[in-house]
């Protein structure tokens, strides 16, 4: 198993949150098509995607039993060998095994897919036509070695997905690496708050 697997039970953030008086508005699925279905290895489940979406129907039902209103989506990785169409027909097969389709779906890429723009614009179609936000993720190398690096790497991505005609519903920015260092001050040219805001002002975003 990979991502998207739990050894406990799923739900205990929520449970906490809603125990401090918190509100869940929204749960991202990780990954559970990609890795459930279309990982290889001997330890890979081999499930199929109507599978995949029949384990999920006790998560879902519990969670809609604590949060009715909740929006759930799912992050999916597009990996070397995973062909950009692969996703709409998920989505179709989430929606009638599970009986509500996705409200929300994320492209997580592998930058070093030569045609990522191109798949990613024949999903963003895909999705948006069937009414589901669509939504990439942008960051840069671990390999960068530097904060300013990496920060440019990922607004280069950004700026070239939108050159291509992507426009995202959603935009998630985001850092499992070790870089960038900082988040604020925003004011400062290599920290992270500096490059959401120069994200939002190419796309004529406010930031104020």
């Amino acid at each position: 198993s990979g991502d998207g697997f739990a050894s406990r039970d799923p739900l205990i953030p929520v449970r906490k949150m809603l125990a401090v008086g918190g509100i869940v508005d929204y749960v991202v699925l990780n990954e559970p098509y990609a890795w459930a279905s279309r990982a290889r290895g001997p330890k890979a489940c081999h499930w199929t995607p109507q599978e995949v979406a029949q384990h999920l129907k006790p998560f879902l039902a519990n969670l809609r039993a604590l949060m009715p209103d909740v929006q759930i989506g799912d992050a999916e990785p597009l990996w070397k060998d995973s062909d950009a169409g692969e996703f709409a027909k998920w989505a179709d097969t989430y929606a009638k095994v599970t009986g509500s389709k996705l409200d929300f779906f994320q492209m997580d890429f592998d930058f070093t897919r030569g045609d990522w723009v191109q798949a990613a614009l024949i999903v963003q179609k895909a999705m948006q036509a069937r009414g589901i936000i669509f939504g990439v993720h942008y960051f840069g190398n671990r390999a960068d070695g530097s904060d300013r690096k990496w920060l440019a790497t990922a607004f280069d991505r950004s700026q070239a997905f939108a050159s291509a005609g992507g426009h995202p519903d959603q935009v998630i920015l985001q850092s499992w690496h070790p870089i960038p260092r900082h988040i604020l001050p925003e004011s400062e040219h290599d920290t992270f708050m500096a490059f959401v805001l120069r994200y939002a002002k190419s796309q004529g975003i406010s930031g104020k």
